[in-house]
């Protein structure tokens, strides 16, 4: 948060042109005269330890990313589930009250019960199918759909 921000960008570069400005101009002492080895040591001491510090975060990132993720699919799926459960409801209320439901065959469909683990696993296929395109950089990749065994359709 500190390094990324534009009040180090803007100190660091007052003071590197301090730095810069006081060793050309002031006649009487350079502590660092032109080439700046001093100051390059000191950007190079920075860089060393600001690089870590940038990947740490973008690992703290990575895992909230990955964890809320993951809670978006828990709740997808409980919503896949309460909705498969209301059209259930619903047909039974039609069927009850004597109302025709003209698509039968899409809703029987929709009133499937939705395992999470199959769903996890065709993610985790789909994923593996995509990852040579994701390698080689093609943009208009599209994955292969699936049935509900889990096997690529034709």
């Amino acid at each position: 948060a500190a390094v990324g921000s534009w009040p180090f960008i803007i100190v660091q570069t007052a003071l590197l042109t301090a730095w810069v400005i006081a060793n050309v101009c002031w006649l009487v002492y350079r502590w660092d005269p032109y080439p700046f080895i001093l100051l390059n040591l000191v950007l190079s001491f920075q860089a060393a330890y600001a690089s870590p510090i940038i990947m740490m975060s973008q690992n703290r990132q990575s895992k909230i990313a990955d964890r809320r993720n993951q809670l978006d699919l828990q709740i997808n799926l409980l919503a896949e589930q309460e909705s498969t459960e209301t059209l259930r409801l619903l047909r039974k209320l039609c069927e009850h009250v004597g109302v025709e439901i003209k698509t039968q065959g899409k809703a029987r469909g929709l009133e499937a019960d939705t395992r999470p683990e199959e769903v996890v696993g065709l993610l985790e296929k789909g994923r593996e199918a995509r990852a040579p395109e994701l390698r080689t950089g093609a943009r208009n990749y599209v994955p292969p759909a699936y049935d509900r065994e889990g096997e690529a359709k034709k």
